[in-house]
């Protein structure tokens, strides 16, 4: 149908029906912006986690921060199966590190099939092609290689480390 077409299709309901579509349509906007507040709420909890949540002078500078672009937008499944996605700009602000972290990828990328032999399933610390620590719990690795010489070095550098779950099996 048309826009056109829905908005006299509307227009000839009963009123409790044109009532009750107007209370759906405002609960699906409810619940979308739920969805959309708690993907935020992720991407900020992933940030703090990690050491690389931006902080910001006043609202402004976090206003024109938060409408800049960003190319690199990651999607990927949390622990729970949900889909959430996010910029690597928005936990790499700094140019140097968001070149770090997207360099890493790449290497992650062409190591993978080795990766997916060795630690499948696991969470790893890598770096030019070699993996830092291993665990299957991302936080206690996380915790764990925090206070490291190696982290300490790459929070005060790149803001940050390159932290990846290798998958069970590669994409056909």
């Amino acid at each position: 149908m048309t826009y056109q077409e829905i908005v006299k299709a509307i227009a000839s309901l009963p009123a409790a029906e044109r009532d009750s579509l107007l209370e759906l349509i405002r609960q699906q906007q409810i619940e979308h912006r739920r969805d959309e507040i708690a993907a935020t709420g992720e991407r900020v909890r992933q940030a703090v986690k990690i050491g690389t949540a931006q902080n910001f002078e006043d609202v402004e500078d976090l206003k024109s921060y938060l409408q800049a672009d960003s190319e690199d937008e990651v999607h990927y499944i949390d622990r729970d199966g949900n889909p959430l996605s996010y910029h690597i700009k928005d936990l790499y602000p700094t140019e140097e590190g968001y070149d770090y972290v997207t360099s890493q990828g790449k290497i992650f990328d062409t190591c993978l099939p080795d990766l997916v032999g060795k630690y499948a399933g696991e969470y790893v610390v890598f770096e030019d092609g070699r993996v830092i620590d291993r665990d299957v719990d991302e936080d206690a690795l996380l915790n764990r290689i925090w206070q490291t010489e190696f982290a300490i070095s790459r929070r005060e550098r790149y803001h940050g480390v390159f932290c990846e779950l290798v998958p069970e099996k590669l994409n056909a």
